[in-house]
């Protein structure tokens, strides 16, 4: 159980700081990512702003240098080249040019539509231009020059980040410089595995450290636990012979004719086996706790072992005037004769106990798919579904002011032992009121 709960509060401590991890780091990656991608954007406007400012003042293009990674694509009219490449694939800049002139095309035969949209990405200037007429008067002439800083495409097996300016006249001209992405997506790759493996080497330590820290939290418990254990274990053994010989001597003076004090004799022979069955339930319980009970592995009958059960209480049922009903079905499950019949009898001993007097148990045994089963079903008052779970704790009472001898010991025993030979106890309600305690065990060789 300890156990258990150690990897439940390092698992808790991993999912609520790997949490926390994840969130920072996707931040963090987010935040870098962007300046990465800014820094090649201003690198773009500024490669560009140098294109034009060069085209405008030196008015000879082919003699402007950039860059390894930048291209250069002018269309004038229905004149279009590549004045400067950034590498030998002119097929992949001009498809890449071709796809950006549809975009910046489509955008600027919309701006009558005056959408505000459009002007996210887009820089619109307006200048004039002055020149001298035959009187030598000067008229002024509206230029209008559309840019578009920061387009992604991609073509053929590139990536480009490219800067578009439509400068209108005639003949119109369109000037594409062009970024190429690689190094950038590159860089950018690179990045995310650096975090990837940050996170996850971030994760493994967390769980490593909260697997540590929760056994260090839970190492003054585990250590309360065992003492308890042991104290338990020790009580017990010392217990075990007072109370035989309180027992020894009841039976001896049983046959003496005491008269009046029969009474006497007969309350000192009943607390003596109460306590004689406390004393055996808390010994298995210490045994269990400390993993030295001992549950063997064989086939067995479980119709033999409910008639067995059956016959070893059916005098104290008599006393209370129960009757038992046996539906006994043979099938072999894989457990130990002793120890289930130990938990049939405490099932049985439960049901005399808790059901009014008169009343019917049925005892059942039989196969369901791959497992054996033992029923217990008697017509008590049955236990509401708040405290089904509860009976199986030790010491647990579902009605302490009922009159009953019962230690509360006796279903956790049942679970005990059952568990140990790898099955499992379920409650549930019997149709026409009560309760039913079924026993589910490992299926043994076919009969």
């Amino acid at each position: 159980m300890l156990r258990r709960l150690r990897i439940k509060i390092a698992v808790l401590n991993v999912a609520v700081s790997g949490a926390i991890l994840l969130i920072m780091a996707f931040v963090a990656l987010g935040v870098t990512e962007g300046m990465i991608a800014g820094q090649y954007e201003r690198d773009l406007q500024q490669n560009a702003a140098t294109m034009l400012g060069a085209m405008q003042s030196a008015k000879a293009d082919t003699n402007i240098q950039f860059a390894s990674q930048y291209s250069v694509f002018i269309r004038e009219g229905n004149e279009a080249r590549l004045i400067s490449g950034s590498d030998g694939d002119h097929t992949a800049v001009a498809g890449a040019v071709a796809k950006v002139q549809s975009q910046v095309d489509a955008r600027v035969g919309r701006l009558e539509t005056d959408d505000p949209a459009l002007h996210d990405n887009m820089l619109v200037q307006r200048y004039f231009i002055a020149s001298a007429g035959r009187n030598h008067l000067y008229r002024f002439q509206q230029q209008v020059t559309y840019h578009f800083p920061n387009l992604l495409v991609e073509s053929g097996t590139k990536a480009y980040r490219v800067s578009a300016t439509t400068m209108a006249g005639e003949p119109a001209q369109q000037v594409f410089v062009l970024q190429d992405r690689m190094a950038e997506l590159a860089a950018v790759a690179s990045l995310r595995w650096l975090f990837a493996g940050c996170v996850a080497g971030g994760l493994a330590l967390t769980g490593l450290a909260s697997l540590y820290l929760s056994t260090r939290s839970i190492r003054p418990v585990e250590q309360s636990i065992q003492q308890q254990r042991a104290f338990v274990a020790a009580a017990s053994h010392e217990l075990r012979t007072p109370v035989a010989a309180i027992r020894a001597n009841a039976e001896v003076l049983g046959d003496a004719p005491l008269d009046d004090f029969m009474p006497y004799l007969n309350a000192i022979t009943r607390e003596g086996e109460r306590m004689s069955h406390l004393v055996s339930d808390l010994m298995d319980l210490a045994r269990t706790d400390a993993g030295e009970l001992q549950v063997r592995e064989e086939d067995i009958d479980v119709a033999e072992i409910a008639s067995r059960a059956a016959s070893l209480l059916k005098p104290l049922a008599e006393q209370r005037r129960h009757k038992f009903e046996l539906e006994l079905e043979s099938a072999i499950c894989r457990g130990d004769s002793d120890r289930l019949c130990q938990v049939l009898v405490i099932l049985l001993d439960n049901a005399i106990r808790y059901t009014p007097e008169a009343g019917a148990i049925l005892i059942s045994t039989g196969k369901e798919g791959q497992q054996v089963y033992l029923r217990v079903a008697d017509n008590g008052p049955g236990i509401p579904d708040t405290q089904k779970k509860q009976v199986f704790e030790r010491f647990y009472r579902v009605d302490k002011a009922r009159s009953t001898s019962g230690s509360g010991l006796g279903l956790s025993v049942a679970v005990q032992l059952t568990e140990q030979m790898h099955g499992t106890i379920k409650l549930t309600d019997a149709p026409g009121g009560g309760s039913v305690f079924h026993i589910f065990l490992r299926c043994g060789r076919q009969v």
